[in-house]
């Protein structure tokens, strides 16, 4: 039954190129500083409905690690990372799904990845084979995915992803380990 099958076709490349350098400055603090750039082509197609799509995006990536010896037994640490996640081929796919008579169901192929910056920053301390340790982290995701229900006709809905969502998770963990 073509209204309630789909043939779909995705095909994503990603060329990337990374660079890292790391140096110390001084006897008690050190960097790490690294780069990855990224040029992304993505091709997706609905071939039972003949309906294309194509992204390409070119995006950068920096992380930082710093690190600081307090004492022989104590280190502070701090690092950024900017991190990506790409959509799943099926958020991709326009082929609009039968769920029940009220509701139906598509994916997105302008779907963009979601991107988070992330934060960090460690206090540890190590006894022989006992170390403890804390951590604070600081989150911030843009153009996170988020179901949007939309009403089409007479309350019918048709739910499929967008890039609206953003949220920012901050937390302590802390750990203790040894004997």
């Amino acid at each position: 039954v073509p209204s309630q099958s789909n043939r779909f076709e995705a095909e994503q490349i990603v060329h990337a190129l990374y660079a890292t350098y790391e140096r110390p400055f001084g006897e008690k603090l050190s960097g790490q500083f690294g780069l990855r750039l990224e040029q992304a082509d993505i091709e997706v197609e609905d071939v039972t409905n003949a309906v294309r799509a194509s992204q390409d995006y070119f995006r950068a990536y920096p992380t930082a690690h710093v690190q600081y010896q307090l004492t022989p037994e104590q280190t502070l640490r701090a690092s950024y990372s900017r991190r990506i996640q790409r959509p799943q081929p099926n958020q991709l796919n326009p082929f609009v799904s039968y769920q029940d008579p009220m509701n139906l169901r598509s994916g997105n192929p302008d779907l963009e990845p979601q991107e988070t910056d992330s934060f960090e920053a460690m206090w540890q301390l190590r006894r022989g084979q006992t170390f403890y340790q804390a951590t604070a982290y600081l989150r911030d995701t843009n153009g996170a995915f988020t179901e949007v229900a939309t009403d089409i006709s007479g309350g019918v809905l048709l739910t499929r992803p967008e890039n609206l969502g953003s949220r920012r998770d901050t937390g302590i963990e802390v750990t203790a380990n040894g004997r």
